[in-house]
């Protein structure tokens, strides 16, 4: 089940991130308007459900990720590795 959804907000980028409620660690991608596959997953997330996603307006390559039972809010490089949120 698809639990959350984000668009970045540049006219210039088709990208937008899909998050679900199965409790895995890749339950977040990466999807391009343009294509029907996943452009990429995220990973390295803890083993809960995606409650929200929102991507940086300043900086779109950043996203957060929120996830139900943690009170931590994780943010994404998308320019780098995605096996491992960043360190706050």
């Amino acid at each position: 089940i698809i639990s959350a959804l984000a668009f970045v907000s540049s006219h210039a980028s088709d990208l937008y991130a899909a998050g679900s409620l199965s409790p895995t660690p890749s339950n977040t991608a990466l999807f391009s308007s343009t294509q029907p596959e996943p452009v990429m997953f995220i990973s390295g997330a803890p083993r809960a459900g995606v409650t929200q996603i929102q991507f940086n307006p300043a900086a779109p390559h950043l996203m957060y990720t929120a996830h139900r039972r943690h009170m931590s809010i994780y943010a994404w490089d998308l320019r780098t590795h995605l096996d491992a949120p960043l360190a706050a």
